[in-house]
């Protein structure tokens, strides 16, 4: 693909990937006009559904150690924080309960 920068004399090509996520059903959107159909067909080559979180409850407690590990300033802190905070995500996500004094 060719693409013209502002104000540059020669077009350049590109060759790039793109990846989009929406939670908005882009198809009823063209359809009312609210996203541009042409924009559409573009990005609609691999059409990938991921799950939100509410439907993969047991994935939740993974992904908050995995987090909690990588963004922890000292990881043996993280491990040994970890159980207690999963307690704390696991508490939330149940039926939208808020957590017991023991679990805070």
């Amino acid at each position: 693909m060719r693409v013209a920068k502002i104000d540059a004399p020669v077009p350049v090509c590109v060759d790039a990937r793109v990846i989009a996520a929406t939670h908005v059903d882009l198809q009823k959107a063209v359809a009312f006009g609210a996203f541009r159909e042409d924009l559409f067909y573009r990005l609609d080559v691999v059409p990938m559904r991921v799950p939100s979180l509410r439907e993969r409850q047991a994935d939740v407690g993974l992904l908050a150690e995995h987090f909690f590990r990588h963004f922890a300033a000292v990881p043996l802190l993280a491990a040994a924080q970890a159980p207690r905070s999963l307690v704390r995500v696991d508490a939330r996500s149940v039926g939208g309960r808020r957590p017991s004094a023991a679990t805070r």
